[in-house]
């Protein structure tokens, strides 16, 4: 598991290096929250850094999920633009 990659270097891996270093992430995690809430983890500012670094993970890896899915257009959206370019706005008062 690495420490700290910047979101360009994780934007640029590998999807299952990504999945591996959310699994590592979630793990460190988990045994710091149960550190800290014990009191063995005096340093609460370390935990606070690991979590932000694995929503981060999570945050690259729902983007790349997003972006890898060809967008579906269906016949409901393409009704409802057609409305809304008709018109299908209530007139004002004036």
């Amino acid at each position: 598991m690495s420490t700290h990659l910047t979101p360009k270097e994780l934007r640029s891996m590998p999807r299952e290096d990504l999945h591996r270093e959310i699994k590592g992430k979630s793990l460190s995690v988990a045994k710091m929250r149960l550190d800290v809430a014990i009191g063995s983890q005096k340093d609460t500012a370390e935990y606070r850094r690991e979590k932000r670094e694995f929503a981060r993970l999570l945050t690259i890896a729902r983007e790349q999920e997003l972006n890898s899915k060809p967008k579906k257009t269906t016949v409901s959206a393409l009704a409802r633009r057609s409305s809304k370019s008709e018109g299908g706005l209530a007139p004002t008062k004036s």
